[in-house]
C-alpha cells in the first residue's frame, strides 16, 4: 500500500471511533439530584434507569438500581444500600418527619425507617395513606395514623397504633403488658362515659354510670364501669400495672382502695383486735384477712391471716407487720413465746401455736400448761415452761433447755447442744451456785464457788502435793485437768504469775480418785515451794489452781480470769517444813 492510501484508512478508522465516542456521551443521561448521592458511588443513568454502588447501615457497598426515574417525586435516597424515591406525588407532611430517615412513597404506601424507644431504628410502612386523618406519626418506631372516621379521644392513644375508626367500630392495635402488639376492636366508641383505655391489649371504656369514689382513683387508671362490677388496673408492690375487676362494687363499706395491685374493700364485719390501731386498708379476701400494718422498723408492709374466721374475738393484734390471733376455747396465756409464735390457742390446759425458728422458718410446737411456773417461751421453736415444786436457778440454760422441772433440790431438763440434739441431763443444785448453765447438754454452775482448802500454818511447807480430783468433765465425758500457778509476792511486789504444773485427772477407769488404771492408790504431784531454780526459803506465794474447762471461763488457762479460777491461797515457803497436801474436787 503506497502511503497516500495508508493515510486515507487511518483518517476513516479515527472518524468512526470519535464518532462512536459521541454517540455513547449523546446517548447518557445526566444523573438526577438527591441525597442517594452523598453515600452512592460508581453512579451512571442511561434510559431512565440510575445505577450504582451504595454503602449499607453496616457500612458495606451493594450494587443497586432504580428504574423509571423520572416518575420520582422529591428525593431519590439510599435506603440501606437500596435506591428508593416517592412516585406520583410527594410523601406526605406529618410530625414522623422528625424521627423517620428513607422515608418515600408508592402505591398510596408510605415507607420509612423510623427511630423507637431503644434508639434503635425499624423499617416500617403504612398503607391506604389516603385514609389518614390528621397526623402521621412515629410511635415507637412504626409509622401511625387515624383513619376513617375522627377517633375518639382517650388514654389508648399512648400506646395504640393503626387506629381506625369505620361504621361505629374503633379498631386499633395496642400493647398488652409484655409489649405485644394485639388487635382490638370497640363497638360504639362514642357511648364510653368518660376514657378510653388500653387494658393489657384490650380497648375498654365505661358504659355504665360514673364510676364510685375512692382512693383507688390516685393509684389505678383505665378505671370503667360495667354494670355492677368496677374494672381498673392497678400497680402492684413491684410497680407493674395488673389489670382487676371488683364485683358488685356497691356492697362496699367505706373506701374502695387499692391493696397491691388488686381492687379492694370492706363487705360486712370484720374481725376485732388491736390491730386495727396499727394496721389500714384492712379487708377479707374470703376467709382471709389482709391489711397493710407498720412493722417495729417503721415501715407499713403486707400482712396477711388464714382462717380468720377461727380467731377468738377481739385477738386480732399486729406483731411487727404481721397479723396474728388466739384460737381455741380461750385466749391464750401471755408469755414470751407472743413475740415469735403465731396462731397461739389454748384448748383446756393444751397450748398450741407456729413458732418459729432461728433461722426464720416455723414449726408447730405444743405445751401442756398444767403446772407452769412463770414465763413461757418459744425455745428453738419448742413452747417451754419451768414445772416442778420449787423455783428453777437462774442462768443462761433457761434459752436453750426444755422441759425444765425443779423437783427438791435437782434440776432436771432437755438442754440442746451446739449439734442442735437434745440431751436429757439432771444437776442437783447447792447453795453455793449462783447460777447454772448449758454445757453441750449437760447442766453446770456457771461459776462455782469451791470451799477453800485448809489454811496453811504461818511455820510454812517445803511443798504442796496435789491429787487432781476433779468431779467435772469436758464435751469428751473425761475428768478434767487443772493447772497450778505461784506468785512470788516478797520479791519487790512479785515477778508475776509463773505456771509450775499441769496436773491431769488421777482417776481410775472404774471411777476411784486417786487412782491409776491399775486400780491402784496413785502417788500425787509434789510441786516444790523451795528449791535451787528460784523459789526462795521463808517467801511468800499466792498459789491458784484454774480449771480452763469451767463453763464461764471459755477454755483460758490464764490465772486472773476469775471464772477460769476453782482454788486461790496464800503459802509460806519453808525448806525445813512439811509438805502440805491438797485435792483438787
Amino acid at each position: 500500500m503506497n502511503p497516500l492510501s495508508f493515510l486515507r484508512v487511518l483518517f476513516g478508522l479515527v472518524t468512526a471511533i470519535g464518532l462512536a465516542v459521541v454517540s455513547s456521551l449523546v446517548q447518557a443521561d445526566p444523573l438526577p439530584g438527591g441525597s442517594y448521592q452523598q453515600s452512592c458511588r460508581n453512579l451512571s443513568a442511561d434510559g431512565g434507569t440510575l445505577r450504582g454502588e451504595c454503602r449499607t447501615r453496616g457500612g458495606n457497598w451493594t450494587g443497586t438500581r432504580l428504574d423509571n426515574i423520572h416518575q420520582c417525586v422529591g428525593d431519590i435516597d439510599n435506603e440501606d444500600g437500596q435506591l428508593r424515591c416517592s412516585r406520583g406525588a410527594a410523601p406526605p407532611r406529618g410530625s414522623y418527619s422528625g424521627s423517620c430517615r428513607d422515608i418515600w412513597f408508592a402505591s398510596d404506601t408510605l415507607h420509612a425507617g423510623c427511630a423507637d424507644r431503644a434508639h434503635g431504628w425499624s423499617a416500617t410502612s403504612l398503607g391506604e395513606i389516603s385514609q389518614c386523618r390528621g397526623d402521621i406519626a412515629n410511635m415507637n418506631g412504626q409509622l401511625h395514623c387515624d383513619k376513617g372516621a375522627p377517633a375518639p379521644p382517650g388514654s389508648y392513644r399512648q400506646s395504640c397504633r393503626d387506629i381506625v375508626h369505620v361504621d361505629g367500630t374503633l379498631r386499633a392495635s395496642c400493647q398488652d403488658r409484655n409489649g405485644a402488639w394485639i388487635a382490638s376492636t370497640l363497638n360504639d366508641p362514642y357511648r364510653c362515659v368518660g376514657d378510653i383505655a388500653n387494658m393489657d391489649g384490650v380497648l375498654r371504656c365505661n358504659r355504665g354510670g360514673s364510676t364510685p369514689p375512692g382512693s383507688y382513683q390516685r393509684a389505678c387508671r383505665d378505671i370503667r364501669v360495667s354494670g355492677i362490677n368496677l374494672f381498673a388496673s392497678c400497680r402492684d408492690s413491684h410497680g407493674a400495672w395488673i389489670p382487676g375487676s371488683l364485683d358488685n362494687y356497691a356492697g362496699c363499706v367505706g373506701d374502695i382502695f387499692d391493696f397491691e395491685g388488686r381492687l379492694a374493700c370492706r363487705r360486712g364485719a370484720m374481725p376485732t383486735g388491736s390491730y386495727t390501731l396499727t394496721c389500714v386498708d384492712a379487708w377479707l379476701d374470703g376467709d382471709t384477712l389482709l391489711a397493710h400494718c407498720s412493722s417495729a422498723g417503721g415501715g407499713v408492709i403486707p400482712a396477711a391471716l388464714d382462717r380468720a374466721a377461727g380467731c377468738v374475738a377481739g385477738t386480732v393484734e399486729n406483731r411487727n407487720g404481721g397479723l396474728v390471733c388466739d384460737r381455741g376455747d380461750r385466749p391464750a396465756p401471755a408469755g414470751s413465746y407472743r413475740q415469735s409464735c403465731s396462731d397461739a390457742a389454748l384448748s383446756g390446759t393444751t397450748l398450741s401455736a407456729n413458732c418459729r425458728l432461728p433461722d426464720g422458718a416455723s414449726m408447730g410446737a405444743r405445751l401442756d400448761t398444767a403446772g407452769c411456773r412463770g414465763d413461757i417461751a418459744n425455745i428453738y421453736g419448742h413452747l417451754a415452761c419451768a414445772k416442778g415444786n420449787g423455783d428453777p436457778p437462774p442462768g443462761r440454760y433457761r434459752s436453750s433447755c426444755i422441759e425444765v422441772r425443779m423437783t427438791g433440790n435437782v434440776l432436771s431438763a432437755s438442754c440442746r447442744t451446739s449439734r442442735g440434739n437434745w440431751l436429757p441431763t439432771s444437776f442437783i443444785v447447792q447453795g453455793n451456785c449462783p447460777s447454772v448453765d448449758n454445757a453441750e447438754g449437760r447442766l453446770r454452775c456457771t461459776s462455782p464457788q469451791k470451799l477453800p482448802p485448809p489454811a496453811p500454818a504461818d511455820a510454812g511447807y517445803k511443798d504442796i502435793q496435789f491429787n487432781n480430783c476433779n468431779q467435772d468433765t469436758g464435751p469428751d465425758d473425761q475428768h478434767r485437768p487443772v493447772s497450778v500457778w505461784f506468785f512470788d509476792v516478797t520479791v519487790n511486789g512479785g515477778e508475776g504469775w509463773r505456771r509450775v504444773g499441769h496436773l491431769p485427772a488421777q482417776y481410775a477407769s472404774n471411777g476411784q480418785c486417786p487412782f491409776d488404771e491399775g486400780g491402784q492408790p496413785i502417788d500425787p504431784d509434789t510441786l516444790e515451794l523451795v528449791r535451787f531454780n528460784g523459789w526462795n526459803d521463808q517467801h511468800w506465794f499466792n498459789v491458784k489452781v484454774v480449771d480452763p474447762g469451767m463453763p464461764a471461763c471459755g477454755g483460758q488457762d490464764d490465772p486472773n480470769a476469775v471464772n477460769c479460777v476453782r482454788y486461790a491461797f496464800r503459802i509460806k515457803a519453808n525448806k525445813d517444813g512439811e509438805s502440805f497436801t491438797l485435792r483438787v474436787n
